[in-house]
């Protein structure tokens, strides 16, 4: 760009009219030089002619880089127009001066301000040129810049940050007040001027806060945020945050203070909804079922709800570090911890965190940051929620599936083959990859008593040496019987040994062995056996999962052995089978109703009397084989069992070909259905000998009880006496009464038809009395009817009188009235009590001259119990053999047989009652029997 061309006025004449020597010429020279300010020549082009050292340096160029340059170069782009216009206005006016003000760029790029002096003026050759003089003033230029964007931003800190603008005198009255236009509810304008703050119209704050605010202003002191509410037309509140600076003048003497004022209405109402919703937020956080906590940007906790603090054991409102963390868990918590709080991104960790009486327990934490409106994180708020039964139930599915995968390579292994060697080596095989051990062997016996034991079995890993003689006996050394008594003493638990302490053929340092474990196989069909495990190439501690599997192949080996070692002996098992069940008399059967198909061991073969070749010419006609009159019963019970999948029981009688008949006795499981078909399998037993032996026993019961009887009744022979001489007499007596009164004359018809009637009614009372008799003694088939139990007592009552009074008894009977009848044999029970009442007589008639009393009595409980009670005063019973009075055989008499009071037992406990013995204090004893009654009372 070059400068405009313009036409210089005149000025030759007045140049001319001087004339300039050399010496001042020289002398303008130095004083350009040395001047301390800009100097520029400019041509009427605007090309640089000259410029000083100190301005050429003050722009960072050597003066020979400036001279020749057009000199709008030097100043910022922007300015250069008003740079040009100065120009042209000073080449239009020679002679005149002008200034301005632009901005040059430093070679370097910075910039400086410049305050430029210009004049026009023509060179000897005519040639006009601009001399510009240029004063730096960058800093007033900054300084200035700096107050107005100071005086900017207090405008708009003022404008948008406050509401009030005031000032007050030195009696702190308002001076001065200006609302800013956003104030809706201002007070009229000039309105409180002339007031001080405290006599315009408030409601809060209360008189103390005003003395305080009163004397910080009386000792001219700054405040801020002084908050005051002021009532509002419509009955309401205004708040006012004043803050305020004292004001001295230039001698130092206060003159009032300046200050501003915010409206906080809007924010004193949020605060309040915040400090509810605050308050809100305690009671659902204290309510939550989980720990929360709040900490501040650093991570450090700063509240815990009450949950946290009783789990960390810390008083309420205590602020406290997180419990401790698990040693385990503590780097790899406080790694994601500083990650997330460098970061900013959410915590989420499960971690163990120890309670205040030092159990652990899982916990999920989780932290998510609160942060401003410019994204920093004020502070964390996080949740603690146990998780402990859920990580344990991890735990323990993962050590499950653990197990069950090594287990399944174990099982495979067992039944890979029905070998026992061969299953042996691979299970050996199989345990050296499962537990990576060095040595897996198998010993036999582990009797500490046995004299010698062997190995069975022995698996290394190819660098080590087998420790056993594979079926060698050695002798049983003592250390080796510890070994094995230890080993038995832990009841088939994995029992790890100390490096030395299982030397079976030789010292474990020679072998090599660091640590092992075993357990006892203890199949049921033979000597245990120890299973064993050695690590030779390090120390190894066995964890509990990998004790627990030892224990579960040393559990499965056992019946592993057992079925091999069982199936090794089937065919001396199945003999030995076939000869128990003959002789225990017992078969077993499978049977299809459906189909009529039978099979049959051969015990069962002999039961039903055909042959194991002849069964094919039953099938289809199988019941033929069972009585007719059972086969109902036999298909009903299988039917019935099925129906429920289970299992039955039932006696039938077996009908052979050739007419026998043999008592069955059937156990068993039935399956299926009428549609599908029903299927049982079972057992089946002859008990014909032994029915045949139970019904002699009955009979014998029967006679022995017969037999106890009639003895009871020869020692009642007296009192039998008495009880038929009494209708005898009486019958005689009446035979010669009626005999007179006939032979009267004229005959006393009345009289004597009056006798013959109780000749009568004696005769049947006698035949009573000798049926009663003859049904204790008879031998009969027991004969069940309801009847009236009193009743049956005092008919034994009347049979044993004569005794009673012969041997100076008082006799009580207290029967009680209106029991229900029961069900029962009347003769048996009569029997019971016939029994108590003379053992009751024996034990008194020996005995001294005391009172002898026998009380016989009966109570209902108004229920569904009868009870009877013979009670004496003889010499009592032995507590210690009170028992014993109830067996067979067993007695206190001298020439008793021991059978009255065992059958008596029997009959009760026949008829769903019971019978027992006590003492009768103070002497004597009371024997007590109880049988329900008929119906039973509800």
């Amino acid at each position: 760009m070059g400068w405009p061309r313009h036409q210089p006025a005149d000025i030759t004449g007045r140049q001319r009219t001087g004339e300039t020597s050399h010496e001042l010429q020289e002398l303008w020279r130095v004083a350009f030089e040395a001047n301390p300010t800009m100097y520029f020549i400019v041509d009427e082009a605007g090309a640089i002619v000259s410029v000083n050292r100190l301005g050429a340096q003050q722009l960072g160029y050597a003066v020979g880089e400036l001279v020749g340059q057009p000199v709008l170069n030097v100043f910022f782009e922007p300015d250069r127009a008003i740079v040009q216009k100065n120009a042209d206005n000073c080449l239009r006016h020679p002679g005149r001066s002008f200034r301005w003000e632009a901005r040059k760029v430093r070679k370097d790029g910075t910039m400086l301000w410049v305050r430029e002096t210009a004049n026009a003026v023509l060179l000897p050759d005519n040639r006009p040129v601009l001399l510009v003089g240029c004063e730096d003033v960058t800093e007033r230029k900054h300084a200035e810049q700096a107050l107005r964007d100071s005086e900017e931003r207090f405008r708009t800190l003022v404008e948008f940050s406050f509401d009030v603008y005031w000032e007050s005198d030195a009696q702190h009255r308002f001076t001065r007040q200006e609302y800013g236009p956003e104030l809706a509810d201002a007070p009229a304008r000039r309105s409180e001027l002339g007031k001080t703050r405290w006599e315009v119209p408030y409601l809060e704050p209360d008189e103390e806060a005003w003395r305080r605010h009163r004397a910080t202003l009386d000792a001219h002191l700054p405040f801020r945020d002084f908050e005051l509410a002021r009532p509002t037309p419509d009955g309401g509140k205004r708040y006012v945050s004043v803050s305020g600076l004292p004001v001295f003048d230039e001698t130092g003497a206060f003159v009032g203070y300046r200050g501003v004022g915010r409206h906080i209405t809007e924010s004193k109402l949020a605060e309040q909804a915040l400090r509810q919703r605050e308050k809100e937020l305690r009671e659902i956080v204290e309510t939550m079922p989980a720990m929360v906590f709040v900490a501040d940007a650093s991570g450090r906790n700063s509240m815990g709800n009450r949950r946290w603090l009783e789990y960390a054991g810390l008083a309420p409102g205590a602020v406290g570090s997180p419990a401790p963390v698990h040693p385990d868990d503590d780097a790899r918590y406080r790694a994601a911890r500083a990650h997330s709080i460098a970061t900013g991104e959410p915590f989420e960790q499960e971690v163990r965190l120890r309670r205040f009486d030092g159990e652990y327990r899982w916990f999920l934490s989780r932290a998510v940051p609160l942060r401003d409106d410019q994204g920093r994180i004020l502070k964390w708020y996080g949740v603690l929620t146990d998780i402990h039964d859920r990580k344990v139930a991890e735990e323990e599915r993962a050590a499950h599936v653990w197990f069950l995968e090594r287990m399944d390579r174990i099982n495979r292994a067992m039944q890979g083959t029905n070998d026992l060697e061969q299953m042996t080596s691979d299970v050996l095989d199989a345990v050296l990859e499962v537990f990576g051990c060095d040595r897996a062997w198998l010993v036999y016996p582990c009797d500490p008593g046995a004299p010698s034991w062997k190995a069975v079995m022995e698996h290394t890993r190819p660098q080590f040496s087998g420790a056993f003689a594979l079926g060698a006996d050695v002798p049983l050394s003592p250390d080796t019987a510890s070994t094995f008594r230890a080993a038995l003493a832990a009841e088939g638990a994995a029992l790890v040994f100390d490096p030395h302490g299982l030397q079976v053929t030789a010292s474990a340092e020679r072998f090599g062995v660091l640590s092992q474990v075993a357990t006892v196989v203890r199949p049921r069909v033979d000597r245990p056996y120890l299973f064993g495990l050695h690590q030779c190439s390090h120390a190894r501690v066995w964890s509990e999962p990998e004790k627990r599997l030892v224990e579960e192949i040393g559990r499965r080996l056992e019946d592993v052995l057992t079925s091999l070692l069982i199936f090794r002996s089937l065919r001396e098992s199945e003999r030995k089978l076939e000869e128990a069940q003959r002789i225990g008399r017992m078969g077993y059967f499978e049977y299809d109703l459906g189909t009529q198909s039978l099979t049959l061991s051969d015990e069962a073969c002999r039961i039903y009397g055909v042959e194991q070749h002849q069964l094919s010419s039953w099938q289809g006609r199988v019941l033929e084989l069972v009585h007719a009159e059972d086969r109902d019963t036999l298909t009903g019970a299988i039917a019935a069992a099925a129906g429920r999948n289970g299992r039955f029981a039932v006696e039938f009688r077996a009908l052979r070909p050739d007419g026998e008949v043999r008592i069955v006795h059937s156990r068993g499981e039935a399956t299926g259905d009428a549609a599908q078909g029903l299927r049982a399998f079972g057992t089946l037993q002859d008990i014909t000998q032994l029915r045949n032996a139970q019904e002699a026993l009955r009979d014998a019961e029967a006679a022995l009880a017969r037999a106890n009887r009639v003895t009871t009744l020869g020692v009642l022979a007296a009192s039998i006496a008495h009880e038929v001489n009494q209708p005898l007499g009486a019958i005689t007596t009446s035979a010669a009464s009626c005999a007179r009164w006939l032979a009267a004359e004229p005959p006393q018809m009345e009289k004597a038809r009056s006798a013959l009637q109780r000749i009568g009614a004696d005769g049947k009372r006698a035949a009573h009395v000798v049926d009663r008799i003859r049904a204790l003694v008879n031998r009969q088939a027991p004969r069940t009817a309801r009847l009236d139990l009193g009743e049956a007592i005092l008919e034994v009552v009347a049979l044993t009188r004569n005794e009673v009074r012969r041997n100076a008894i008082v006799l009580d009977t207290s029967l009680a009235p209106d029991v229900p009848p029961i069900e029962g044999d009347r003769v048996q029970l009569q029997q019971v009590v016939l029994n108590l009442i003379v053992n009751a007589v024996e034990a008194m008639s020996g005995s001294g001259p005391a009172t002898r009393e026998l009380a016989i009595a009966s109570s209902w409980d108004g229920a569904n119990t009868v009870t009877v009670e013979v009670r004496d005063s003889g010499p009592g019973v032995d507590p210690d053999r009170a028992d014993r009075l109830f067996e067979p055989f067993y007695t206190s008499k001298a020439d008793g047989i021991g059978m009255g009071l065992s059958i008596s037992r029997s009959i009760i406990e026949a008829h769903g009652g019971w019978l027992s013995v006590t003492p009768n204090l103070p002497s004597g004893a009371v024997f007590r029997f109880s049988l329900p009654v008929d119906p039973p009372v509800s």
